[in-house]
């Protein structure tokens, strides 16, 4: 797949005055991995609440809305184009940095590549603190929805499982795409 790149930036739009930022006129707020990691921490802990359904559920929409936005104002021919045009804009926001490897299906397709949240965990607490799972949970639901609006699904149809990650000692981030159960 060629790369279709993008100058993000005439898309971002900040009032000074009243603290707001749009993106593609959605209204935005990034942080950085240490701020959310402790939300993360904060909302995957109890074991009363399903976190991690709550994460992965909450980055999906929000990525849909914004690429939903992408997709309908900058118009890629191909289904590759807009993953590649995603993918770019991920890279953009700082979030990671990856790869579509074979075909985005359930079963078939991958994104290799390196998150700014294991990198975050990683430098904070190697060898401190143990995961069982990975912590990707933005990066899940923002590419789950990339390939959703990529292929002209509905949404919800695409589900990304973290099958590696250097949060549990792997080398790179992988996400398996897959479909979700029903």
């Amino acid at each position: 797949m060629s790369h279709f790149l993008h100058p993000w930036q005439e898309h971002l739009h900040r009032n000074p005055e009243l603290h707001v930022t749009a993106f593609f006129d959605e209204p935005v707020v990034l942080h950085c991995h240490h701020y959310n990691l402790f939300l993360d921490q904060t909302v995957e802990d109890p074991p009363y609440v399903p976190g991690r359904r709550i994460l992965l559920q909450n980055a999906y929409e929000a990525s849909y809305c914004l690429l939903q936005k992408v997709h309908a104002t900058l118009s890629p021919s191909t289904p590759e184009q807009a993953l590649d045009l995603f993918v770019d804009l991920l890279a953009f926001l700082g979030l990671g940095r990856f790869q579509m490897l074979g075909k985005p299906e359930p079963g078939k397709g991958q994104f290799v590549g390196w998150g700014h949240y294991s990198e975050g965990w990683v430098r904070k607490y190697r060898g401190k603190q143990k995961r069982d799972r990975g912590i990707e949970y933005f990066v899940r639901g923002y590419l789950a929805a990339a390939v959703d609006l990529a292929l002209s699904r509905a949404p919800g149809q695409t589900l990304m499982q973290e099958v590696a990650s250097p949060v549990l000692g792997d080398e790179r981030v992988v996400l398996e795409i897959a479909r979700p159960s029903t």
